[in-house]
């Protein structure tokens, strides 16, 4: 990762303990009976394209290099969701993308071990 570049883990809110370690959290199993709305993907799939991923098990939306949501998949079933913002190419219209994936799927934001739970309209 460059130094432009933040790497965002997101979590279901509802199943996510903020008193529980984040450095230990297990991620396919916050997951586990959480969907995505496929509405909120088909929408963040207008701004940013999907492209291919050098697995199968990765639903890649953007560029991997530059803004990107990567939802990961075992056995079928959702096992992690990350984001990628790069600072060179970010703009309104993708950061208003990726806070209405957010805010759509009630998910908490994490950074550098810390949950923000709380993403403000």
């Amino acid at each position: 990762m460059a130094i432009w570049q933040v790497d965002l883990k997101l979590a279901p809110k509802d199943k996510l303990n903020t008193k529980d370690s984040i450095e230990n959290l297990e991620f396919s199993s916050l997951w586990s009976r959480y969907n995505i709305s496929k509405d909120s993907i088909e929408e963040v799939g207008k701004v940013l394209k999907r492209t291919d991923s050098w697995s199968n098990d990765i639903v890649q939306l953007g560029d991997i290099s530059s803004n990107v949501i990567e939802l990961f998949f075992e056995e079928g079933n959702i096992s992690e969701v990350t984001c990628r913002l790069d600072l060179r190419n970010l703009n309104i219209e993708i950061m208003d993308t990726i806070l209405r994936f957010i805010w759509a799927n009630d998910l908490a934001v994490i950074v550098d071990n810390r949950a923000y739970m709380e993403i403000n309209r």
